[in-house]
């Protein structure tokens, strides 16, 4: 196997728009700390090339990241690209379409998109430059405290921290990290561009472990540190990732025998139907509530917060008659024998996560959602009616549990 790592900021130095947030009424007003494209190439003995990208960005759209893994293909000689995004509700903002930002200039970010495709190349270009003979080692942890199920604290959630670990030697060339957690410390009232919490993570291992760290964001959909969170600033961001990285310090590695890779892409649709006179019914109700709701007391501002994201939703379709639909769920596996890392385009639950996992108790599966596009939030169906993020899903009740069906079955038919 070999190795090689690089990443390049696409950090804007003027003042952008912010996404993730949609209270949020200016532009950014600086940097609290950079945001990256991070990529990683990976060459198997037969000559397979792998391309990972990793962006702190909220999300990518799936016509924008076709575009990014053309243009890595064309121009860098990659014959599989898999694009991902950290979810940092404090970077700049992507949108073409005001469905979900209620602020967004469409020529800055038009521009702002050609800047990242350009660094993208010269990523993976670099990243190819410093391929290196490589061993590969695994470490797992379960963290304790910090985050949780964002509706409830008494619901762990997936608590699984995984470490993926590239050497030559006794030097480290680059870390994959990955956990479940939303990177939303930094509120509304955040107007610096920031990595959140992904990027914390990222600058310890780089520090602590050596090497650069590329971040997986897990199974987050229904994952925060909402529960145990004590404020939405800088403060608060230092102190969750002091706390988080305290129980990274000494991680437990084992060797593994890696030398090829098999890659699937994998396909599954679905219909979805909504029931605009209930969706009318639920915006009538939440714009009571939001009048009834004082803004000066924090939980009250936090319901707020969410119930004005979900009048966004609820104004797209009853303003576009939006009652029936369809979703598609593009995604890979790929097989390393003694790892399997199978991707999800999505705002996975950590509830499905678990249950993969699970039906693979045998090998170490790292389940990937937020990569290549996202299809919202896949929320498990006696949550419905209950969470924020059912009220924001686009599918039926069931749905979900559909999907997690299918990607049990296909990884069975694939990897046994």
């Amino acid at each position: 196997m070999r190795f090689g790592i690089w990443k390049e900021s696409i950090t804007p130095e003027y003042p952008v728009w912010l996404e993730g947030q949609n209270s949020r009424t200016h532009k950014s007003e600086g940097i609290l700390d950079k945001v990256y494209v991070t990529g990683i190439v990976i060459e198997d003995e037969e000559d397979h090339l792998l391309s990972l990208l990793s962006y702190d960005l909220v999300e990518l759209d799936r016509g924008f990241s076709d575009e990014l893994i053309k243009a890595v293909k064309e121009n860098c000689e990659i014959e599989n690209v898999i694009t991902s995004f950290t979810h940092t509700h404090s970077a700049p903002s992507l949108q073409t379409d005001p469905v979900w930002s209620v602020h967004y200039a469409p020529e800055e970010t038009v521009s702002y998109r050609e800047e990242i495709k350009d660094r993208s190349i010269l990523c993976i270009r670099k990243a190819k430059q410093q391929l290196a003979d490589c061993e590969v080692y695994f470490a797992k942890k379960k963290i304790d405290g910090i985050y949780s199920c964002r509706s409830d604290i008494r619901i762990e959630g997936d608590k699984d921290f995984f470490v993926i670990q590239f050497k030559n030697g006794e030097n480290v060339l680059g870390n994959l990290v990955q956990f479940a957690c939303h990177g939303t410390i930094l509120g509304p009232e955040n107007y610096l561009i920031s990595s959140d919490l992904q990027g914390r993570v990222r600058d310890f291992f780089n520090e602590t472990y050596g090497g650069e760290a590329y971040v997986m964001q897990g199974a987050a959909g229904d994952m925060g540190n909402r529960q145990y969170r004590k404020g939405n600033d800088e403060k608060e961001l230092i102190r969750t990732a002091k706390e988080l990285c305290d129980q990274l310090k000494d991680l437990s590695f084992e060797k593994l025998d890696i030398r090829k890779m098999k890659i699937r892409s994998y396909s599954y649709g679905m219909n979805y139907d909504f029931d605009l006179k209930d969706i009318e019914k639920r915006f009538r109700k939440n714009k009571e509530t939001i009048f009834k709701l004082d803004p000066d007391i924090p939980s009250e501002k936090d319901q707020i917060k969410l119930l004005k994201t979900e009048q966004i939703w609820y104004s797209h379709l009853l303003k576009n008659r939006i009652d029936q639909g369809s979703l598609m769920f593009d995604g890979w596996i790929i097989d390393m024998k003694e790892l399997i890392i199978v991707t999800a385009p999505c705002e996975l639950s950590s509830v499905f996560a678990i249950r993969i996992k699970e039906a693979f108790k045998n090998k170490r599966l790292i389940v990937w959602p937020y990569t290549y596009y996202s299809n919202g939030y896949l929320i498990q169906k006696e949550e419905f009616g209950k969470s924020f993020e059912s009220s924001l899903s686009m599918m039926r009740a069931g749905q979900a549990e559909e999907y997690c069906d299918h990607l049990i079955s296909l990884l069975r038919k694939e990897i046994g």
